[in-house]
């Protein structure tokens, strides 16, 4: 086997029912470890919107990874080509993703990438359930005509 980071053997099955094997390993702090925690991290993640950086963190958590197939070979994802065919199948794509990212982060509090996200969703769904009263008001006080400012009266001296 390759030269993974305390590696764990794991096995997804696919959207048809098929078992794939693969061992993953953390991804090394100074080799991507610091970049994907810090880019995750904010939203439990990948960067949603930013497809080439999203792909970028992608690839250092694939190159983390090495796939066995039935006859025992093992292949490292280290090039596009060997993610595309290795790992097709979205389920696998995914569970694998979050597998290397629980791995490397397993210091956190939360622990786990689910527990994070499902952390993050809730903080979420929070916020997006007041949204519309926070709109309303903001739109009525819009709406509400400016107060006049009172004018000073000028306040004359009285002679002396």
């Amino acid at each position: 086997m390759t030269n993974l980071l305390e590696p764990v053997e794991k096995t997804f099955i696919d959207t048809k029912g098929k078992p794939h094997k693969f061992f993953i390993g953390k991804v090394p702090w100074l080799s991507g470890g610091r970049r994907v925690l810090a880019e995750y991290i904010p939203t439990g993640m990948p960067m949603v919107g930013n497809y080439e950086a999203n792909e970028e963190l992608a690839r250092i958590l694939y190159a983390n990874v090495v796939a066995v197939d039935a006859e025992g070979n093992e292949f490292p994802l280290t090039t596009d080509s060997q993610i595309n065919q290795r790992a097709s199948d979205v389920k696998v794509a995914m569970e694998l993703e979050a597998a290397v990212f629980d791995k490397s982060t397993d210091f956190l509090i939360l622990g786990k990438v689910l527990e994070y996200r499902t952390a993050w969703s809730i903080t979420v769904e929070s916020v997006l359930a007041n949204l519309p009263t926070q709109l309303q008001n903001l739109l009525s006080a819009l709406e509400k005509p400016a107060t006049k400012t009172s004018k000073k009266k000028s306040v004359s001296k009285a002679p002396t």
